[in-house]
């Protein structure tokens, strides 16, 4: 079984008004996310990407504060998790 990929597990933070902050993350994928959410009007977000050619799937996750990229990394594992284990079929 793969491990889980959540690619933000940076341990450093920055504060502002009292809220930590993740450090930056140069990952594109994290990028990506970090693009999409306030787009979304979402603080976390948690993605399966499934290429069905390959068979592959990938999940990543991320949250704009320390606490919610904790909880959103749970979830993510958890995800990843039944989907590797076949708990959650994809038909790739």
């Amino acid at each position: 079984m793969r491990p889980p990929l959540c690619l933000q597990r940076v341990v450093r933070h920055r504060t502002i008004n009292n809220k930590k902050y993740m450090a930056w993350n140069p990952s594109p994928k994290i990028n990506d996310l970090r693009e999409l959410a306030p787009k979304w009007g979402y603080d976390q977000m948690i993605v399966l990407a499934i290429n069905s050619g390959t068979g592959t799937f990938e999940t990543v996750s991320y949250g704009v504060t320390r606490q919610l990229c904790d909880e959103a990394k749970k979830i993510n594992e958890q995800i990843h998790s039944k989907v590797a284990s076949g708990d959650i079929e994809i038909d790739a």
